[in-house]
Formats: structure tokens, sequence, C-alpha cells
């Protein structure tokens, strides 16, 4: 059984539709503007929007993949699906920056005049409008609904706006000042300030998904969220045992291990557990709980016994 999409993965899915729209798009009218003028930032810019292209369609592509997940299946893992789509627009930021770096210190060595720019210019001029507004779109999301796909969209197009503007005035410099000396460095700078932006981004994607594919526990805050709730309860239980906890996409997992009281009734240590879950539910959104008995020396197995 298919479960029901949501209204939250709708939106995700409309705002990446968009973006693959925009970034395959760009890339046609950014080739086409790097075939016509001599400029290495075009170039740059447009290998810059074909790969982000490839991870907009993978993380469409997850996406639709979490949206039709089955429900007896994958219970822990499709979550993951949104961490690993991240990781794949670090690798292929990383990409990126190796071609950026590589072509901007040769340019720097052998600085040329950038000529026939004009469709160029007008091309990064719109698509900078058109960046802007998914970033926006993103950010939006971002609030409203977190997770690590939309985080990685959301740091996509915010390098993906400000490449656009840097582009855009390096070309612009470059192509009308073509004949002043000084001019020729516009070019090459301008791919060298595209590699800092990239690799800013590709760090921050690459330090925010790996841990969470590594089942990491959760951040401070929300430990001290689960504490709280411990000890709002302590009443309900004798001793804790351990808290296990980590994420799966926008997902949150807590185990509790406590022991309770031996003579309580079955039904009273349900009850216990049941108000332990909710409350930390409530103190963190997204999260599943639950509440493991364990610990007393009366109600160990039998090979704890005869040791």
């Amino acid at each position: 059984m298919t479960l029901p999409i949501s209204e939250e993965m709708r939106k995700r899915r409309r705002a990446l539709v968009l973006s693959c729209i925009a970034d395959c798009s760009s890339f046609g009218f950014n080739l086409a503007g790097a075939l016509i003028a001599n400029s290495l930032t075009l170039w740059c810019n447009t290998l810059r929007v074909g790969l982000e292209a490839t991870s907009s369609s993978f993380a469409l592509f997850v996406t639709n993949r979490i949206a039709k997940q089955k429900n007896h299946r994958f219970d822990y893992g499709m979550g993951k699906w949104e961490n690993l789509s991240a990781l794949f627009n670090a690798a292929v930021m990383l990409v990126t920056l190796v071609f950026f770096g590589f072509h901007a210190v040769t340019r720097f060595l052998n600085p040329r005049p950038v000529t026939g720019a004009g469709f160029g210019v007008a091309v990064l001029l719109f698509y900078t409008g058109v960046n802007l507004w998914l970033l926006t779109r993103f950010w939006r999301l971002r609030a409203s609904h977190p997770s690590p796909i939309v985080e990685a969209q959301f740091v996509l197009f915010r390098n993906a706006s400000a490449a656009s503007l840097i582009s855009f005035v390096a070309v612009l410099v470059s192509w009308f000042g073509k004949d002043q000396t000084w001019a020729v460095w516009f070019d090459p700078a301008g791919a060298l300030v595209l590699c800092g932006i990239i690799f800013y981004g590709m760090f921050t994607l690459f330090r925010n998904s790996l841990p969470v594919l590594l089942d990491q526990t959760l951040e401070e805050s929300l430990q001290l969220q689960i504490l709280r709730g411990l000890a709002a309860c302590y009443e309900d239980y004798d001793h804790l045992h351990g808290v296990r906890t980590r994420r799966s996409g926008t997902r949150v997992f807590v185990e509790l291990f406590l022991e309770f009281q031996p003579e309580l009734t079955v039904r009273e240590m349900l009850i216990r557990a049941a108000r332990l879950k909710y409350l930390v539910e409530d103190l963190i959104p997204r999260a599943e709980v639950w509440v493991i008995p364990c610990g007393h020396p009366e109600i160990q197995g039998p090979a704890k016994a005869d040791g």
C-alpha cells in the first residue's frame, strides 16, 4: 500500500520541478552564450548550471521515491535518501570547483580579452532574477517545511544567485573594457570568486549530510529537550539506562531505556511510558519516541541470572 502524498511533499515537488526547468533552460542559453563569447566565466557558469541541473533532477527523483514509498519497506532508511541527495550536491560542487580553479589559474597566466558577450550578459541578467526567485521559494520552504533536500536546494540556489550576479558583473566589465589592459583580469577573477562561493556551499552540505548518514546522535539542543522530558516525569521510572537517537531525513528517532519499579502492573507501566513518550514528542517536532523497559535484576534473562 502506498502512503498518501502530503501537502508538504506536493510543495516540495513543485519547487523541485520548477528548479529543474530553470536549470535545464539556463544550461542551454548559457551554453549558447559561451559558444558565442570568448569568456572563461561564461564557460564556468555553463558547467555550474549543468551540474546543478543534474543535482536538481536527482533531488526530484529522491522526492518522488520518498512520496511513493511502501509503508512496509525501508521504515528507517527512506529518509536518508534526502541526505544522500544533499551529499550528491556536495560532490557536484566539488567537480565544479576543481574545473573552475584550474581554468581560472590558467586564464590568469594567459589573460585574453572578452568579445561577443552581449547575448551571454543578457542570459546572466535574466537567470540572476530566476535564481533569486527560486532562492526565495526554497527559503520559504526551509522555514515552513525543513528537510535535507530543501536545505540542499536552498544552498544550491544561494550559490547560483551569487554566482550569476558575479558572473554578470565580471563578463560585463571585461566585455565593455576589452580595450583596457586591466579589464582582462575581471573574467578570471570572477571565476575565482565563484570557486570560493562553491567551496563554502560544498563544505556546508558535506558537514550537514555525512554525520546523518552515519547515524550521528541529535544535536545538543534536542538532547536537552529529551532530558527536560525525562526530568518532568522523573517519578514515573526508577533509573535511566541510556538514550539512543538518530535522524532519517526529516524524521527523528529516540529510544529511551528505562527501569521501572518491579511491582508495577503492566497497565501502569504502559501508562507511564506513554506519558513520557508523548511529552518528548511534543518537545521535539517530527520525533518518534520509544520507551524500552530494561535493567532490573528480577527481569534479566536466564544467561544474566546464571552469570
